[in-house]
C-alpha cells in the first residue's frame, strides 16, 4: 500500500510467505503491508529483501518454484520514472499516443 493506515492484503499473509520483497524497508515499515503486520504483532523478524537487490541479482528472494512471495511496493520516484519511461518507449515503438506540447 502507499498510504499510512491503508492495507491491501491481510497482515497474516506475511507469516505464510516464504519470501518478503519490498521496495524500501524503511518506507514499508511506515506505509506498506509490513507496517500493518508489525502493528498487529504478526511480523516474525526475518530478512526483508529489497527489490533493488533482487533486480540486480545480488539477492535471491525465492528459493523454490513453490515459494510464496509477497512483494510490497509503496512506490518510489525511481519506480515511477522507470514505468513511465518504459510505457513511453512502447508507445513510440508502436506509433501510438499523442504528443502534447508544453
Amino acid at each position: 500500500s502507499d498510504q499510512a493506515g491503508k492495507n491491501e492484503i491481510d497482515p497474516a499473509a506475511l507469516l505464510r510467505a516464504d519470501a518478503y520483497v519490498c521496495d524500501r524497508r524503511s518506507q514499508c515499515e511506515k506505509l506498506g503491508e509490513l507496517r500493518a503486520a508489525m502493528e498487529a504483532g504478526l511480523w516474525r523478524e526475518r530478512q526483508a529483501v529489497e527489490l533493488g537487490s533482487v533486480v540486480t541479482g545480488s539477492t535471491q528472494a525465492r528459493k523454490a518454484e513453490t515459494d510464496i512471495t509477497i512483494c510490497d511496493l509503496t512506490g518510489t520516484g525511481a519506480q515511477d520514472t522507470a514505468i513511465a519511461t518504459h510505457a513511453y518507449s512502447l508507445a513510440r515503438a508502436n506509433g501510438i499516443g499523442a504528443k502534447i506540447m508544453a
